[in-house]
């Protein structure tokens, strides 16, 4: 906020200077306030990071099941031999080969275990259902089994088999027992598998589940097979990790502290040595400049004849008091091109205003000057009403 360039006008320097002299304690107080914020920036950055924890994989076990099942002829008829195995089908014949033999196998993979047991539980499930709402359920065993030391790839299996006219049958009776079938009645099988052991050095035990539908019929019965499952697990820890920060805060941070610091540092011996008050003659150069630029309409840069330079003279102090006079008797306010004094003809009268001496500028500018302990701009004695060598514009143009 204090240091400038030398590319920087020197009116531009006296503006700055005027401004900070004035609202120095504004200034000072938003150097601090950039301080503190930068250093909160740079402590947070830096010092004491925010932490968050997430959770990282360590270990990774994949549970894949699915189901084979296959139904063989027992009795005589035209189509298939007695004996002979229906595979995979949706729909078998009740009359011919009521039983269905299912089979549920398991396989898992992980690069992080082995030595696991994988244990099958096989159930009929049978229910009157509508919607939400479940009005009966019957479950019934089929097969359990448990399978130990499997290694990765390794397949782990249970099989039986369901009489599937026995079903109907057993459907049949409930639903003559209860008087009413207010749902919907549906049968599955369902097959949880359970896997337990060590994967990646901690002790896991998890359970999926496989369902198939199965639909008994007095003709033909179907299932419907999931096909291949597949159950993903985890092993997961939860570590602490440090906030990465931008750089907002990575940068932004230690430059704010340096702009507030160094900033506070420069205006305040800026201010105590005089350097940021503007002398004498730099505020009438400062008004005059206001002025020209405020009544640059009512200006006009026109070389008089000498004959008016003649004329008896009037001096006005400022340069508004002399463009107000014009402005009131309707004549024009002329700029001379060398001299740079202006002028008011009115009939026999000319009144004038002489510029006040461009106060000399410091080579340096603001920042040497508050180094080496002198203002930035050395004080040029304004001229007196009494010094007619600046006040009389005939001696500069005659």
């Amino acid at each position: 906020m204090i240091m400038t360039t030398t590319t920087e006008t020197p009116s531009t320097r006296r503006k700055l200077r005027a401004i900070l002299h004035a609202q120095y304690t504004i200034a000072l107080l938003l150097l601090l306030i950039c301080a503190v914020i930068g250093a909160g920036l740079v402590y947070g950055t830096y010092i004491s990071p925010d932490t968050q924890t997430e959770e990282r994989p360590t270990a990774s076990l994949s549970v894949t099941s699915q189901y084979t099942h296959s139904a063989t002829v027992s009795e005589s008829n035209s189509i298939f031999p007695v004996g002979a195995e229906l595979t995979d089908r949706d729909t078998y014949f009740t009359r011919i080969a009521p039983v269905l033999d299912v089979r549920a196998e398991t396989i898992y993979a992980s690069t992080d275990a082995r030595d696991l047991t994988v244990e099958h539980d096989a159930e009929l499930v049978v229910r009157n259902v509508d919607g939400g709402t479940v009005y009966w359920e019957e479950t019934e065993s089929l097969s359990t089994s448990e399978t130990s030391g499997l290694d990765s790839g390794e397949q782990a299996t249970t099989s039986f088999s369901i009489d599937t006219e026995a079903v109907a049958d057993r459907i049949d009776a409930i639903e003559s027992e209860l008087g009413s079938s207010p749902g919907s009645t549906e049968s599955s099988i369902v097959t949880t598998i359970s896997v337990s052991g060590s994967v990646g050095g901690e002790t896991v035990d998890r359970s999926t589940a496989i369902t198939m539908e199965l639909t008994p019929g007095a003709d033909t019965y179907s299932v419907s097979d999931p096909g291949q499952q597949t159950a993903n697990f985890d092993q997961t820890e939860t570590v602490t990790v440090t906030e990465s920060y931008g750089p907002l805060h990575t940068v932004g941070g230690p430059l704010l502290v340096l702009l507030g610091i160094g900033g506070a540092a420069l205006l305040v011996t800026a201010q105590r040595r005089g350097v940021l008050e503007l002398t004498a003659a730099e505020r009438a150069h400062m008004e005059f400049l206001d002025d020209r630029s405020e009544f640059d309409d009512w200006i006009t840069r026109i070389q008089l004849p000498a004959v008016a330079l003649d004329l008896p003279m009037g001096r006005a102090r400022s340069l508004e008091d002399l463009v107000d006079f014009a402005i009131d008797n309707d004549v024009a306010v002329v700029e001379d091109p060398d001299s740079g004094v202006f002028y008011a003809v009115t009939g026999e009268y000319v009144y004038t205003y002489a510029p006040p001496v461009v106060p000399e500028e410091a080579t340096g500018g603001l920042l040497s000057a508050v180094v080496d302990g002198s203002p930035a701009d050395s004080e040029t004695a304004q001229p007196s009403d009494s010094d007619e060598s600046n006040l009389d514009p005939s001696a500069e143009t005659r």
